[in-house]
């Protein structure tokens, strides 16, 4: 099967059906161009990863690094690792908010 370099194919075989349950998010079966997002153009050369955990490491000079874990038989095994400064922090966070509609309350800390 040829791919062609504007175009992406996510292929997801599950054959069995208890798993299909379980599965959360849309399937998509094919080949489909990538779409622009706000300006920026996706690079379909670059492998999409699935991630279990979210871990998040940060320092006192504005930079962050966020590690993405899959699990496997016994252990948690990183797949990603991208650096970003706070506000790219901040970005991330309000988008994963919007998309899952989600907005937690900052808890308040008691005064002793």
């Amino acid at each position: 099967m040829k791919k062609s370099r504007a175009r992406a194919a996510t292929v997801c075989e599950i054959p069995d059906e208890t798993l299909q349950e379980k599965v959360v998010g849309v399937q998509v079966k094919g080949t489909e161009v990538l779409p622009n997002i706000s300006n920026l153009t996706p690079n379909p050369n670059i492998l999409t990863v699935y991630s279990d955990l979210i871990g998040l490491l940060s320092n006192n000079q504005g930079m962050s690094i966020l590690s993405f874990y899959s699990r496997t038989a016994g252990l948690n095994v990183e797949v990603c690792r991208v650096a970003v400064n706070t506000d790219g922090v901040k970005q991330l966070v309000n988008m994963l908010c919007r998309a899952a509609d989600y907005y937690p309350e900052k808890k308040q800390v008691e005064k002793q």
